[in-house]
């Protein structure tokens, strides 16, 4: 029976795991089926190279991740910083659209969709309870709800706001985890699609 697939692994991996292999068994049969001394040295110093290759290679990528896993934690260490500084930028009693522009902390204009329009929410742990940061866009605010994590009940109305952040100081179980979703309102009345549910736990 024919057999038309190649018996040397594609894979570095596996390739240098037959190499290995390979060159075993051709020194327990050096002098046997044509093998010779010579030939053994050039098997050996293929097998060496392709071994300090990969070794070599898997030194690079894992310094690549490590380096990817640093600059995304520096990336977000300098945003939750700049956040932190433009929503101070914004609360101040001087602040203007223009100078929100000035610093470019105003998020670029889109078309506005009543009817598909989902309010971003974010969640942080404060000492009075949890700060909840939404977008309202061209809405009048939000609606506001909240339940106990992997509960099967309804979400409980908090409150509705026209201005970011929200503090949530209701009373809440120690240690628990909570979901929040928002619904954007236009004239009283909630429009558009849900926001993402955002947990936390306090």
């Amino acid at each position: 029976m024919s057999n038309n697939s190649d018996y040397m692994p594609q894979n570095k991996d596996e390739f240098l795991k037959w190499l290995r292999n390979f060159l075993e068994i051709a020194i327990a049969n050096v002098n046997h089926y044509g093998i010779n001394q010579e030939e053994i040295k050039a098997l050996q110093s293929f097998a060496d190279v392709f071994g300090v290759d990969i070794s070599n290679e898997l030194k690079l990528l894992n310094s690549k991740l490590a380096q990817f896993k640093q600059t995304k934690k520096d990336q977000d260490a300098a945003e939750k910083y700049c956040r932190k500084m433009a929503q101070m930028i914004k609360n101040s009693m001087d602040y203007t659209e223009k100078i929100g522009r000035k610093f470019d902390i105003i998020a670029p204009d889109s078309p506005f969709d009543p009817k598909t329009f989902s309010p971003d929410i974010s969640l942080r742990r404060v000492s009075s309870g949890v700060e909840i940061s939404f977008n309202k866009s061209q809405t009048d605010g939000v609606n506001i709800y909240r339940r106990l994590d992997k509960s099967t009940d309804d979400f409980v109305f908090l409150a509705h706001d026209t201005f970011s952040p929200y503090i949530d100081t209701k009373e809440m179980d120690t240690h628990a985890t909570y979901q929040y979703q928002l619904w954007a309102v236009i004239k009283d009345k909630e429009i558009g699609k849900a926001s993402a549910v955002k947990i936390i736990t306090v």
